[in-house]
């Protein structure tokens, strides 16, 4: 963490610790916002670099535009599919100090996962939504389930979660942008990140910050399908 922390616009944020200390995270904020048109608010880029112990596997830095829970977590990699999880991994070895450059290379690499998301973001936001495409993106994001293996409880579960998304596409942090490709991935994110039930602080913190989530991928390739109906 000293060695990233070294590199130029590189800053301490926040750190924790998941199942009973196995796990141990650091996030720090690379102070350069991301400013994207019709969004009012900048996009913070941050590096999450996670640490797992008594396992296998190294410490891992990745690009993510979370503040933990404050914010959704975007990676251009994990939108486009990819599924390795990680930007960078350093090998347990001695001596931080020896190994600035390796710090230098990784955050180089979260530099240039944040443009890519950059150049992601606006081509979305140049993508036209009417009201009945982005009806039928949340309809599709919550499929009901097939006729005969639906039960009332699921029905109202799946409407209740349209309804979720409906609210967030009309509210102050979405409307602004809500008719673009870009405002139905960004309704996504806040339904997934800040909506949606988890078990625990550790499952939330999980599926926002440590792992990739499949249902933001999901949400991408769902935009692009609706964009030519």
């Amino acid at each position: 963490m000293e060695a990233v922390l070294a590199q130029p616009n590189v800053w301490w944020e926040t750190a924790g610790a998941l199942d009973q200390g196995r796990s141990v995270w650091c996030l720090a904020l690379l102070d350069e916002p991301i400013e994207l048109p019709g969004d009012t608010t900048a996009t913070l880029p941050y590096l999450a670099i996670t640490n797992r112990h008594g396992q296998p596997g190294g410490c891992t830095l990745r690009a993510t535009a979370v503040r933990i829970v404050c914010a959704n977590t975007f990676r251009a990699a994990e939108l486009e599919g990819e599924r390795t999880g990680t930007t960078f991994t350093f090998v347990h070895k001695r001596g931080w100090r020896n190994r600035l450059e390796e710090a230098r290379e990784a955050v180089t690499g979260a530099r240039a996962e944040m443009r890519a998301y950059e150049k992601l973001a606006r081509e979305l936001l140049t993508l036209p939504i009417s009201t009945r495409q982005r009806e039928l993106f949340i309809t599709e994001f919550v499929p009901m389930p097939p006729a005969g293996l639906v039960t009332d409880r699921v029905a109202t579960n799946v409407e209740e979660a349209r309804q979720a998304l409906r609210a967030i596409l009309a509210s102050p942090t979405t409307e602004p942008i809500a008719h673009t490709g870009y405002g139905l991935v960004q309704a996504a994110g806040e339904y997934l990140d800040h909506v949606r039930r988890s078990r625990s602080w550790e499952t939330k913190l999980n599926r926002t910050l440590i792992r990739p989530e499949p249902m933001k991928a999901r949400a991408l390739k769902l935009v692009r399908e609706i964009v030519h109906v």
